[in-house]
């Protein structure tokens, strides 16, 4: 019986009509919205879920039972790899491989994606192709698994029991998943689920598209900011999209914005803070000091390092990097310096003293001045003793450059210019 259904459901994988309710209930969709592949695609039904996710983050019109019968559709997908062509042609050196002896319920694709963040990280002498890492990123984009908690077979299977315990209030699967990310290091998450939340959030992080709330949120924003104005057109959108979110970070930041004239909307704003939050615990979700950075990684901080701890890492051997490195570890520490969130070491020992000292500013949201404000309470007698070592550390990597001190470069950065130009600790 099993044998007979994945025939039939690789019959519609390559072919969407033979399952006809969702043809019956989706054909006024694939009509409106052009879906109807074209050049004999071998993967027919993965180019239509696709194109109609599209229209939906898009904010067009589907209707409902159509995307009840594409939930279904896109469950299935993630729980068997055979059953999508496009995968079978295009991974099968990296199946045999890596992942031979893997069994069903969508653990081969977990195999693919855990090898897949391995070859772009340290361990990249890993035989991995990148026709295979597209045809994983396009599967998970056609399934909408950025978007849902549930379509991950894995991911739903391992992290049922934290997401019960720990995202309650959280009002569908969306932001389920957004509420898992934000516990990403909370002791009742377990390791397992951890580990799958975070190979999935490795592919958001490089597809803008893949992220669907961000997407649905940014997407005129980052058409309009980032110079990429055919975001989701698969043919003509050239720009890495692992760079948009940085791009749009940056029109945030008030000290890192060069034409003010250029906001961000207020529901970007949202998303891009969340995001940004979310991903700054683990260098492999940050693909632009990812890339940048992966010799001086290798070289410098391979060893005694704890996951999580790269960036610190980083940032202490900050004059010991290559330029390319260097410059994008700068850039962050910048951004660290106006946005306490993103260091998460201060997050972690410092939330109650901001609470203690500094909680006007919190009120009036002058995040660029809790850091200056906690530097002041360092030795009172309240002040948490983690809390106060961290903020040791962080002085530390002040001096190393002035444009690290968000306060001191903005109240001196034209003198600096002007007579100390080649100076930089």
């Amino acid at each position: 019986c099993r044998q007979k259904l994945t025939t039939k459901q690789k019959l519609e994988a390559k072919n969407y009509k033979a399952n006809f309710p969702f043809f019956e209930s989706c054909k006024d969709a694939i009509e409106v919205h052009k879906c109807h592949p074209t050049g004999g695609s071998p993967a027919a039904l993965a180019y239509v879920l696709l194109c109609l996710e599209t229209a939906i983050n898009d904010g067009e019109t589907v209707s409902g039972t159509c995307q009840q019968h594409m939930k279904e559709l896109q469950k299935e997908l993630m729980e068997d790899y055979s059953v999508n062509p496009a995968i079978v042609a295009r991974c099968e050196k990296e199946i045999k491989l890596h992942c031979v002896r893997v069994e069903k319920g969508g653990k081969t694709l977990d195999c693919l994606m855990e090898k897949a963040m391995e070859r772009n990280g340290i361990d990249s002498q890993i035989e991995f192709s990148h026709d295979c890492y597209e045809a994983i990123s396009d599967l998970l984009k056609a399934t909408g698994a950025g978007g849902d908690f549930k379509v991950v077979a894995t991911l739903r299977k391992q992290c049922q029991a934290p997401a019960y315990k720990l995202c309650r209030d959280a009002n569908n699967d969306m932001a389920v998943l957004s509420c898992l990310m934000e516990n990403v290091d909370h002791k009742d998450l377990g390791g397992v689920c951890r580990e799958h939340l975070i190979n999935l959030q490795f592919f958001l992080a490089r597809d803008f598209q893949l992220d669907e709330a961000l997407y649905r949120a940014c997407k005129n924003d980052a058409q309009e900011l980032c110079d990429n104005p055919h975001i989701g057109d698969p043919d003509m959108d050239v720009t890495p999209h692992g760079m948009i979110l940085a791009c749009l970070y940056r029109h945030i930041l008030p000290n890192m914005n060069f034409d003010p004239k250029k906001k961000v909307s207020k529901v970007c704003v949202a998303e891009v803070m969340r995001t940004m939050h979310q991903r700054a615990s683990d260098v492999r979700l940050l693909p632009h000091i990812q890339l940048s950075c992966i010799s001086d990684l290798t070289t410098l901080c391979a060893e005694k390092v704890e996951p999580g701890e790269e960036i610190k890492c980083l940032q202490d051997n900050y004059e010991k990097l290559q330029e390319r490195c260097q410059t994008s570890i700068g850039e962050f520490t910048q951004e660290e310096s106006e946005d306490i969130d993103l260091d998460k070491a201060i997050v972690k020992h410092c939330s109650e003293m901001v609470k203690e000292f500094c909680s006007d500013l919190l009120k009036t949201n002058q995040a660029d001045g809790i850091l200056p404000c906690l530097f002041e309470n360092k030795y009172d007698y309240k002040m948490d003793r983690k809390c106060r070592a961290e903020l040791d550390h962080r002085e530390l990597i002040e001096l190393k450059d002035y444009k690290f001190s968000s306060k001191f470069k903005k109240a001196c950065r034209p003198d600096v210019q002007t007579h100390c130009p080649k100076a930089k600790s």
